[in-house]
């Protein structure tokens, strides 16, 4: 249920930004959207995590509801990132979107981590994974900005 309510709510924040999911997969992908940081950038002022690289593809989000299945277009943002931290085993990231005013337009889809819109990766310290994030897709999307923070796994 809390996936469905933050599906909902997320589309109602796109529509009122003026960025719709009426099916023009791929444009903003297609473009020459930048990513920050770039590789090898840490991805938040105390996150002692790094992106090795990232790559950004047109896609297609399935989102399941109450009322089945649903498919919108959406920017695949894939990559590889390096844990750091000498304390903290779980990396949770997400993304924003931003248009040429700074203003945020796009947000991560996900909702595979313990908060929606966040997915969580177990990497120990010096470990390497892979990622993929998926972002709302808007035309007026200039820059990507990914984020990520490190805590501590529970202990079983």
């Amino acid at each position: 249920m809390r996936f469905v309510t933050a599906a909902l709510c997320i589309m109602l924040v796109l529509a009122a930004a003026g960025c719709g999911t009426d099916g023009s997969a791929g444009s903003a992908a297609g473009s020459a959207i930048r990513v920050e940081p770039s590789p090898e950038g840490n991805l938040y002022a105390f996150a002692r995590v790094v992106l090795v690289d990232v790559t950004l593809s047109p896609g297609t989000c399935v989102q399941r509801g109450a009322g089945g299945t649903s498919s919108i277009p959406c920017v695949v943002v894939q990559g590889q990132v390096r844990n750091m931290d000498l304390d903290h085993d779980r990396v949770a990231l997400f993304a924003y979107g931003y248009d040429i005013a700074g203003q945020r337009v796009a947000e991560t889809l996900d909702a595979d981590g313990e908060i929606a819109g966040q997915i969580v990766l177990q990497l120990e310290h010096g470990d390497t994974g892979d990622f993929a994030l998926h972002l709302s897709e808007c035309d007026e999307t200039e820059v990507i900005r990914i984020f990520a923070f490190t805590y501590a796994g529970s202990e079983s």
